[in-house]
């Protein structure tokens, strides 16, 4: 562990599975992270999200740790949606990149070109336009003064994206508020909501965490699209385009039926 101490921000987009066996494996890793954000949790009372309901155990570690946490709960994502207008606006963009022929790949294929890119990622969310209202969103009902997008009835919630981009683009978000006593038990997660916020240092309490309640939609969504349309995958090929192709699937969460299955299960 060379980094200075507070200087990591470590994002955890899945259960915490690694991150508690990272922070039990190197005893200086706790000192050296600045923040811990996590896609997780549920502001629903009696209930707990699929990251966190999946490893209780390391779920309480990582909370338990002394570093500030940011949790990016299910009301949260729920207030950014990908709906049919957001794939219209890939396949504009794919027309609009055909009609580039510099843009195309070697022997006339369209490998490595932008719209090779963004067509890759257009059967799966058109598979997720129709899987998730159909079998989660409804599901996912709405917790007073955090609004849920008016388009999650037709779209998929952008998590991993909403979550990213509070790391990167934090002006995205607002509404800062502060929990304490957070823990998971008897699959429920439990709190205590202060009316004010600390600052940051004094944060980094055991069973201490944050949480951002408003985001700018518009912003969050738009900003992926340009991530999109923009990523190196899109103009290169190699080494290039493989360091890239995490960020282009983002957008590419086609699940299997199982974990299909084990959301719906989730969130019953």
């Amino acid at each position: 562990m060379r980094a200075s101490p507070k200087t990591i921000t470590l994002l955890a987009l899945g259960p915490l599975t690694n991150v508690a066996a990272a922070l039990a494996a190197e005893p200086l890793l706790e000192e050296r992270l600045k923040r811990v954000v996590i896609m997780g949790g549920d502001l629903r009372p009696d209930h707990l999200d699929l990251n966190l309901l999946s490893d209780v155990e390391a779920a309480n570690r990582v909370l338990e740790c002394r570093v500030p946490k940011l949790l990016v709960p299910v009301q949260t994502c729920t207030q950014s949606v990908f709906a049919r207008e957001h794939l219209k606006a890939v396949l504009d963009k794919c027309e609009s990149f055909s009609d580039q022929p510099g843009l195309v790949g070697p022997a006339g294929t369209r490998e490595g070109a932008p719209v090779g890119c963004a067509q890759a990622l257009l059967s799966k969310m058109r598979r997720q336009l129709w899987m998730m209202p159909t079998f989660i969103n409804p599901r996912l009902h709405p917790v007073r003064d955090y609004p849920q997008s008016a388009l999650i009835a037709q779209g998929f919630v952008a998590w991993d994206i909403v979550a990213a981009l509070l790391v990167t683009h934090p002006m995205f978000f607002s509404a800062h508020r502060c929990l304490e006593h957070v823990n998971v038990k008897g699959g429920v997660m439990h709190w205590v909501l202060l009316p004010i916020c600390p600052p940051l240092l004094d944060q980094n309490h055991s069973n201490f965490a944050s949480f951002y309640g408003l985001v700018d939609s518009e912003a969050v969504l738009s900003t992926a699209l340009e991530l999109i349309y923009g990523c190196k995958a899109m103009r290169a090929r190699g080494p290039a385009r493989d360091e890239a192709v995490p960020l282009m699937l983002q957008l590419g969460l086609a699940p299997e039926l199982v974990s299909l299955v084990l959301v719906f299960l989730a969130l019953s």
